[in-house]
């Protein structure tokens, strides 16, 4: 390997190290925000078949849509549960 990919293999590195620092802050501030969901996503658990992260991601797509946190937990009841 030549000068050139080192410097090159370098930069891909460093640039993955900073994604996963990245997504490790997120993972922590959707963990915060998902604090007030904590009942419903225990009772998610519970069902066969769905899967934890489906219900986060689209938890977070409604969130981030509305601003009302009435509405928010009316349409996730909707969503999820009936």
């Amino acid at each position: 390997m030549g000068p050139h990919q080192k410097l090159m293999l370098g930069a891909q590195l460093r640039h993955v190290d900073y994604l996963d620092e990245e997504i490790g802050r997120s993972d922590e501030e959707i963990k915060k925000r998902m604090l007030p969901f904590e009942e419903d996503l225990e009772l998610l658990d519970a069902i066969p078949g769905v899967l934890h992260n489906d219900f986060i991601i689209g938890m977070c797509n409604i969130i981030c849509s509305h601003q009302n946190d009435k509405l928010v937990v009316q349409r996730l009841r909707r969503t999820f549960w009936y």
